[in-house]
């Protein structure tokens, strides 16, 4: 078996976007049509920080984490606002054109973000 995995670091991201659970979710959708794979809709997820910490406030810093699964295998994106920056990533036992995901990060998210990204071969050998 062979697959991709796509790790995407987002910078200079405008915050409003990085905590908008609309906008996470269209990330999601739009990314996931672009590379022609088919979201599990019921297991979309999204979590919002920082987290309550009993009697002690709250930990961490803010921002959300949103998934999904795939039929092919996953996406998740994590946030922190306060630091314009986004993670990406997107698994799949099948190949994909990581440049169109690429794009609709691009056009989702503005001409003033800046993007590093690796596209990472994987097999799964039998022995």
């Amino acid at each position: 078996m062979e697959g991709k995995t796509l790790l995407v670091n987002i910078y200079n991201v405008l915050p409003e976007l990085l905590s908008s659970d609309e906008i996470v979710k269209l990330l999601l959708i739009r990314t996931i049509e672009a590379a022609d794979m088919t979201p599990v809709l019921h297991t979309l997820q999204i979590a919002h920080f920082p987290i309550p910490v009993k009697d002690k406030g709250f930990r961490g810093e803010y921002g959300l984490s949103a998934g999904i699964v795939l039929i092919e295998s996953h996406v998740y994106i994590h946030t922190w606002p306060e630091k314009n920056y986004m993670r990406y990533e997107m698994s799949s036992c099948k190949d994909f054109g990581e440049k169109k995901v690429l794009n609709v990060l691009k056009t989702i998210l503005g001409n003033k973000i800046k993007i590093e990204y690796q596209a990472i071969p994987w097999e799964i050998k039998n022995e």
